[in-house]
């Protein structure tokens, strides 16, 4: 389902299908689970864009534009606050998830941003 924009959310170990969402008509490209497991951070590819999904009210606690290229690595900040993307266009982003917005962007780097990660403590990443 990832390549055409439909995700899947499955119970294990049964496999029973809990929720399907159709996030994008472009691949989801990236997806990471916020620390209780209840909001997942997607990508999608060629849009750029960021949406974040509470699974058990099925309800969008974000959806931004935010990248030109695919979304290729999202993280959540261990207190859950923050999200960071990195993307093919070669910026890295940090979203804000309260005033869901995204607060700071780099652009120093020269090729796609294919992994980010935060500190255990939350203050760099």
């Amino acid at each position: 389902g990832f390549a055409s924009g439909i995700f899947m959310l499955y119970q294990m170990p049964g496999f029973e299908n809990i929720h399907t969402l159709s996030v994008s008509r472009e691949r989801v490209s990236a997806i990471a689970f916020n620390e209780s497991g209840d909001w997942l951070a997607m990508g999608c590819a060629t849009l750029g864009q960021l949406v974040v999904w509470e699974w058990r009210s099925e309800s969008y606690v974000l959806r931004q534009q935010g990248h030109y290229f695919d979304v290729g690595h999202a993280a959540y900040s261990p207190d859950g606050s923050l999200i960071a993307t990195g993307a093919d266009d070669n910026k890295l982003k940090v979203w804000n998830l309260s005033a869901g917005s995204c607060f700071v962007t780099f652009k120093d780097h020269s090729a796609p941003v294919t992994a980010v990660y935060f500190l255990p403590s939350g203050t760099a990443v």
